[in-house]
């Protein structure tokens, strides 16, 4: 039986007849799928090529694909005859489409996941809009600043105008002001407290590490010992993001927080039978006991 191929180039047919096995073999239904496995092969190389595209996260990956996609399947199904498909790259151009998609499902699924926690939160659905609603209007700012870059930047635009700094500075107050008359400490920890758990973590790992060398704890002292660090980084961690824009009151919530660690850990101390002297603070967030 000849091969496809053995019939196209067989010296006895006419050009009509070599076209049309032409048509006929790209209306297969494997001649289809090397086509698709073509189209996905190049959108991987743009990808991997495309430092844009990489910075998405997987799933805006997968949006920015499927935009890319889509284009060259309407582009390959109207060349198929020419097999010019074979030839394909993915261009600047259609890279630049499928990471302005990506980018796009990605700020819809940072919304959709941002009023999915404020609700799980316990913010009513008005609440839980309104504060994405000031997230958006902050990060709309702030594209708008950077796309009005060139204000400010002159020798007298201290002078004459707002510079480009100090506008963004009260872009941020005023987003800082709106979370906090929108959202309690408690309900801003409950909603963004998962940005913070890695490094929570690790500067937990790093305090038990100095206090486990400094004193003999066993395993179940050792674990109230960290839940007490653990409970006090979290708490920092949060009071720092909740009060950012308003430093006076920040640095006296975290002098607050700082004393009542410090006590509840030698209170810990002393019913474990050891003696701790004063803490010497190291920096805002590490102790040596």
């Amino acid at each position: 039986m000849e091969t496809p191929n053995a019939t196209i180039y067989n010296k006895g047919l006419s050009k009509e007849s070599i076209f049309q096995n032409l048509q006929n073999i790209t209306k297969q239904d494997s001649f289809k799928a090397l086509g698709e496995s073509l189209i996905n092969c190049r959108i991987k190389e743009a990808i991997a090529f495309d430092k844009r595209l990489q910075d998405l996260d997987s799933i805006s990956q997968g949006y920015a694909h499927k935009k890319i996609y889509d284009q060259l399947k309407t582009k390959f199904t109207k060349n198929t005859a020419g097999f010019e498909p074979l030839l394909l790259q993915v261009d600047y151009d259609l890279r630049t489409k499928g990471l302005q998609a990506g980018k796009e499902a990605q700020e819809d699924l940072r919304t959709e996941a941002l009023k999915a926690k404020a609700l799980a939160a316990g913010l009513a659905e008005q609440r839980a809009q309104a504060l994405v609603d000031l997230v958006d209007k902050k990060n709309a700012d702030l594209k708008a600043l950077k796309a009005d870059g060139s204000q400010g930047d002159d020798a007298f635009s201290d002078i004459f105008e707002d510079s480009t700094y100090d506008i963004k500075k009260r872009i941020l107050k005023d987003f800082g002001e709106g979370l906090n008359n929108l959202v309690s400490k408690k309900e801003f920890g409950l909603i963004f407290k998962d940005r913070f758990v890695k490094k929570v973590k690790k500067d937990t790992k790093e305090e038990l590490k100095t206090i486990s060398e400094k004193y003999e704890l066993d395993k179940a002292q050792l674990e109230k010992v960290h839940e007490l660090v653990y409970a006090y980084f979290l708490n920092v961690a949060l009071t720092e993001a909740y009060y950012k824009y308003d430093k006076p009151n920040q640095k006296q919530k975290m002098s607050v927080i700082r004393y009542h660690f410090e006590k509840s850990y030698k209170d810990l101390m002393d019913g474990f039978d050891i003696k701790v002297k004063d803490s010497k603070k190291q920096n805002d967030r590490t102790y040596k006991w």
